[in-house]
C-alpha cells in the first residue's frame, strides 16, 4: 500500500508540476510565490462559474416546465460527456502507452501497484473534470426543491461512482480503436478526422438547443414541457444507467443499489483484466504500420526553416488529441461562422438594418478573431519537443529559423479557414472590396501576433518533463496564460474601435488597428530575437 501512495504522489506531483513550479518561485519575490496559486484557484472558480452559469442557463427550461429532475440529467449527462471525451483521449496513452513504462517495470514493485496508480491518476481527472458539473446541479437542484440531507449524501456516492462505468467502457473503446488504427498506414489522420467530425457534432447539438430555447414563446407551456422531456430522453440514450442514479437520488433506495452494482462490478472486472494483461497490453498498443516496400529516395536540400516547419507539422499531426487541443481554433472559427449564418438568420437581418456595412464587418472580424485565436500552437510548441529537446539545441540551425517556422505553423492552418470565412462572407453579406480585405489582414495579423507571443510565453514556461503529449498542451502553464492574453487583448481591440471610430470611420480605425498590430509584431519580433534567443538557450535539454 506504502508503494502505491507513493506511485500516486509521484504521479500527481509530475502531472501538476508542482514541484518544477516550487523550484522555479521559490526564490522569488512573495508576489510570485503567492501570485501563482492564486491564479490558479482564480482560472479554477472562472471555469466552474461559467460551467455554473450555462448549466443555470438551460435549467430554466426545467424550472418552468416543473421537470426538477431534468437539471440532475444536464449536469451529470454533460459532465458525463466530458469524462466520455477526456477518457477515450487519454485512456490509451495513460494505461498503455505511458512513456515511463519501461521506468516503472524495473522498480522493485509489483505489477498490480502501478496498474493500480495508472487507473487512480485517470480516475482523479474524471473527478476533477465531473466536479465542475455535478455541483451546479445539485446545488441548483437543492435551490429549487429544498431535498433533505439524504439526498446531498446520496449525491456525494453518485458522485464517487459515476466515473467507474464511463472508464470502464471508454477505456476498452480507447484500446481497441488503437490498436485497430495501428495497422493502418495512416492512422493519424484518420484519428484527427473523427476528433474533428466528433467535436462538431457536439458543438451543433449544443448550439441547436440553444436555438430551440431561444425560438420557444415565453408563454407556450406545451413547447416548454415537450422540449423538457425531449432533452431527459436525450440524456437518457446517452447514459441509461443515469435513470438510476436520478431515481435513486429521488429516494427510490431499490434503483440507487441497482446503479451502485452497475457501477461498481464492470469496474472491478475491468482493473481485474487490465492488470492481468498489462504487460502484453503495453506492447499490443504499441504495434504501428511498417512499410514492406519501402525504397530509399534521395532526399532534396531545403532551407533550414522549412526544415523545421515539415518536422513541426509531422509532430502536430502525429497525435490526434494534440491537434485537437492546438490546431482546433481555426477550423473553429469557420464552423461557428457558417453556423451561425445559417441558424441565426433572423438575429443577422435585425443587426444589418441596424447597423451598417462597416459595423458588421467589424462584428464578424471579431467574432472570427476571437475563436482563431484563443488557442495557439506555439504556446505548447517548444513543450512538445519534450525529452527530444536537445536534438534540437545541437541541430545546427538557428534559433530565430526555429521560432519563425514554429509561428508560420500555426500561420498557415489559419490561412485555409481564413480564406473559406471570407469567401462565405462575400456570399452572404456582400461588403465592399475594403472590408474584405480588412476581414482577411486583421485576424492574419492577429494571429501572427498571438503566435509569436504563444511561443515566448512557452519559452518561458516550458513542460518538458511529461509522459504523455497531451499533458505539455492542456497542462502547460503556458497554454493557459496565451488563452488569457488573447481574450485581454480582443477586449482591448474591441474597446479600442468602438471608441476610435466614431472619429475615425471604421476603415480608418482598420486601417490604425492593422498599423498598431504591425508595430506590436515588430516588438514581438525584436523581443524574440533578443530575450526569446537568451530563454531558448537557457532551457535545460
Amino acid at each position: 500500500m506504502r508503494k502505491f501512495w507513493i506511485l500516486c504522489k509521484v504521479n500527481l506531483l509530475n502531472t501538476f508540476g508542482l514541484n518544477r513550479l516550487k523550484k522555479k518561485f521559490g526564490n522569488k519575490s512573495g508576489f510570485l510565490r503567492l501570485g501563482m496559486p492564486i491564479l490558479t484557484v482564480f482560472l479554477g472558480l472562472l471555469f466552474l462559474g461559467f460551467s455554473f452559469f450555462y448549466i443555470a442557463l438551460y435549467s430554466q427550461i426545467f424550472v418552468m416546465a416543473e421537470q426538477y429532475e431534468g437539471i440532475l440529467y444536464l449536469g451529470f449527462g454533460l459532465g458525463g460527456l466530458m469524462m466520455l471525451l477526456t477518457t477515450i483521449t487519454k485512456a490509451n496513452s495513460y494505461l498503455f502507452e505511458s512513456k515511463d513504462y519501461d521506468m516503472l517495470m524495473t522498480l522493485p514493485v509489483p505489477t498490480r501497484t502501478i496498474v493500480a496508480s495508472k487507473i487512480t491518476q485517470l480516475s482523479i481527472l474524471n473527478y476533477f473534470m465531473l466536479l465542475y458539473f455535478a455541483i451546479p446541479s445539485v446545488v441548483l437542484y437543492g435551490i429549487y426543491t429544498s431535498p433533505s440531507i439524504f439526498f446531498y449524501l446520496g449525491a456525494l456516492g453518485v458522485y464517487l461512482l459515476f466515473p467507474f462505468l464511463i472508464m470502464t467502457i471508454c477505456s476498452a473503446i480507447s484500446y481497441g480503436i488503437n490498436l485497430l488504427l495501428g495497422r493502418m498506414k495512416r492512422k493519424n489522420v484518420v484519428q484527427v478526422i473523427f476528433m474533428i467530425v466528433f467535436f462538431v457534432l457536439i458543438m451543433v447539438g449544443s448550439m441547436s438547443l440553444s436555438s430551440s430555447m431561444s425560438a420557444i414563446e415565453g408563454d407556450d407551456v406545451e413547447a416548454i414541457i415537450q422540449m423538457a422531456t425531449n432533452i431527459q430522453t436525450v440524456m437518457k440514450y446517452l447514459y441509461y444507467p443515469s435513470v438510476f442514479m436520478v431515481e435513486g437520488l429521488l429516494g427510490s433506495i431499490t434503483h440507487y443499489l441497482l446503479y451502485v452494482v452497475i457501477s461498481v462490478l464492470p469496474f472491478i472486472g475491468f482493473i481485474y483484466a487490465v492488470g492481468k494483461g498489462f504487460t502484453k497490453a503495453q506492447s499490443r498498443a504499441k504495434m504501428t504500420y511498417t512499410n514492406q516496400n519501402f525504397v530509399l529516395k534521395e532526399e532534396k536540400a531545403t532551407s533550414p526553416v522549412m526544415a523545421v516547419f515539415k518536422k513541426e507539422v509531422k509532430l502536430l499531426f502525429s497525435n490526434a488529441n494534440v491537434f485537437m487541443n492546438t490546431a482546433i481554433a481555426p477550423i473553429m472559427s469557420t464552423f461557428m461562422l457558417v453556423f451561425y449564418i445559417i441558424t441565426q438568420k433572423e438575429l443577422f437581418t435585425e443587426l444589418g438594418s441596424i447597423m451598417n456595412s462597416d459595423m458588421m464587418i467589424a462584428v464578424l472580424i471579431a467574432l472570427v478573431t476571437f475563436m482563431g485565436t484563443i488557442i495557439t500552437t506555439t504556446a505548447s510548441s517548444i513543450s512538445l519537443e519534450g525529452k527530444q529537446f536537445w536534438i534540437v539545441k545541437v541541430a545546427p540551425i538557428e534559433p530565430m529559423a526555429i521560432f519563425k517556422a514554429k509561428i508560420l505553423v500555426n500561420f498557415v492552418l489559419t490561412v485555409p479557414t481564413m480564406l473559406i470565412n471570407a469567401i462565405v462572407v462575400a456570399i452572404v453579406f456582400k461588403p465592399g472590396f475594403v472590408n474584405l480585405v480588412f476581414f482577411i489582414i486583421l485576424p492574419l495579423l492577429v494571429n501572427l501576433l498571438m503566435g509569436a507571443l504563444g511561443l515566448m510565453i512557452n519559452l518561458c514556461f516550458p513542460k518538458l518533463d511529461w509522459d504523455n503529449p497531451l499533458k505539455a498542451v492542456k497542462q502547460g502553464m503556458s497554454v493557459v496564460l496565451t488563452m488569457f492574453i488573447s481574450m485581454i487583448l480582443m477586449v482591448i481591440l474591441g474597446v479600442f474601435f468602438v471608441f476610435i471610430s466614431p472619429f475615425l470611420g471604421a476603415q480608418l480605425t482598420f486601417l490604425a488597428l492593422i498599423v498598431l498590430l504591425g508595430l506590436a509584431l515588430l516588438g514581438m519580433y525584436y523581443l524574440l530575437k533578443s530575450a526569446g534567443v537568451k530563454r531558448y538557450h537557457a532551457i535545460q535539454a
